[in-house]
């Protein structure tokens, strides 16, 4: 079966250099996050640090200390899960801010103060489907060691009555059988599931299949 990588799953990482600056994170501490997520904090780090001449010392402070905190999610020593470090504290200082400079940013701040906020969260997000099959009348047999991400797995079940339903109505329509087999492996295949290392989400549908299956 051809399947397509479609994103990165977050891991312990050691933080970029110019992160590590910023934050003055300790040389030997890991951080929750992904490559592509680093790059995306440097360029709020670069937006800060350009911010310096606009704020005071108290707002560009606390603005720092948020950024690091909120962002930067560190991981437990045995790796297990990762912690977050509360901001709601500096959430009115930051409001406070905001209002005094009306500077764009500070929407996001206020944005990301309103979520709710969790201590700790563990790193268990790849977890096998409880059922053999998606769906066991049109469906085979999921591939032995088959993980998906495990809020996914709490929703498969009604994905499958559906699936059942509308492939009822394709069956009786007495379409070909390339189409019906076309818009079964969509059905059957329309789920990412995790590679074998954890590490990367992967999808076995592609774009041309599902155009394919429009065009009958």
């Amino acid at each position: 079966m051809t399947v397509w990588h479609v994103g990165q799953f977050g891991a312990c990482l050691k933080p970029k250099q110019s992160i590590r600056d910023f934050c003055q994170i300790p040389e030997n501490t890991l951080i929750f996050t992904t490559n592509d997520q680093q790059e995306e904090i440097i360029k709020i780090i670069e937006i800060i640090l350009q911010m310096n001449l606009l704020l005071n010392k108290r707002c560009y402070d606390t603005v720092q200390i948020f950024i690091c905190r909120k962002y930067l999610q560190v991981c437990t020593k045995n790796l297990s899960s990762y912690n977050f470090i509360q901001t709601k504290e500096f959430c009115r200082t930051l409001h406070s801010c905001g209002i005094q400079t009306n500077i764009n940013i500070f929407k996001l701040f206020h944005s990301v103060c309103n979520n709710p906020q969790v201590n700790q969260v563990e790193i268990d997000y790849c977890v096998p489907y409880i059922q053999a099959s998606f769906n066991n009348l049109y469906c085979g047999i999921l591939f032995d060691g088959m993980t998906f991400p495990r809020q996914l797995t709490t929703i498969l079940p009604s994905y499958s009555q559906t699936a059942t339903i509308e492939l009822n109505l394709l069956s009786e329509a007495n379409i070909s059988k390339s189409c019906m087999d076309t818009w079964r492996h969509i059905w059957c295949y329309q789920f990412p599931f995790c590679s074998s290392d954890f590490k990367e989400l992967l999808y076995a549908v592609s774009y041309q299949q599902c155009r394919q299956a429009l065009q009958w």
